[in-house]
């Protein structure tokens, strides 16, 4: 008997380890949970939900279009804002916006038939459509990260920027 070791273990310490293990491993899987979904809010579509603004230069004045992603799928695009100037000089945007805004609801797609008439303006409101998708893309992987509070492209440029960075004895470079 004189080899036999007691331990003895308190209870209440015990429970205490175990209360504590058991918060540890569910903060950890939440920040799992957290960082895997963060930018995804769970739509099916190809694009966040959100209304995207960007602003489309005309000579020297300035209009912006909102794209309106709803469900993942693009639900509207319109003029949001745009000065007097603009609707004088620029008569045909407003029936170039509409014209897009129903071929690309309808077709979901920026590869549009548009009139021969409206031609140059319709392909100024495409263009500031596809930077607008741009920023509702969904990312993957990191890039979702920075995604939440920014566009895919970004992300993808910090991402890129950040691997150039080539680590040697005196520092980075």
């Amino acid at each position: 008997m004189s080899g036999t070791k007691f331990v003895v273990v308190k209870m209440k310490e015990l429970v205490k380890t175990a209360v504590f293990a058991v918060l540890g491993v569910v903060i950890l899987a939440g920040l799992i949970y957290f960082f895997l979904h963060l930018g995804d809010d769970g739509g099916d579509g190809a694009y966040r939900d959100g209304t995207y603004y960007v602003d489309m230069e005309l000579g020297g004045e300035t209009a912006a279009v909102a794209v309106t992603v709803e469900n993942g799928k693009i639900a509207d695009v319109a003029l949001s804002e745009q000065s007097d100037s603009v609707a004088v000089f620029y008569p045909l945007l407003e029936t170039a916006v509409e014209e897009v805004s129903r071929e690309v609801t309808k077709n979901q797609s920026l590869t549009i038939e548009v009139s021969p008439q409206n031609a140059h303006s319709s392909q100024l409101v495409l263009d500031a459509v596809a930077e607008g998708l741009e920023q509702a893309k969904r990312c993957n992987g990191i890039g979702a990260f920075w995604a939440a509070w920014n566009s895919c492209a970004k992300a993808d440029k910090i991402l890129e920027q950040y691997s150039e960075i080539q680590w040697n004895q005196e520092g980075y470079t």
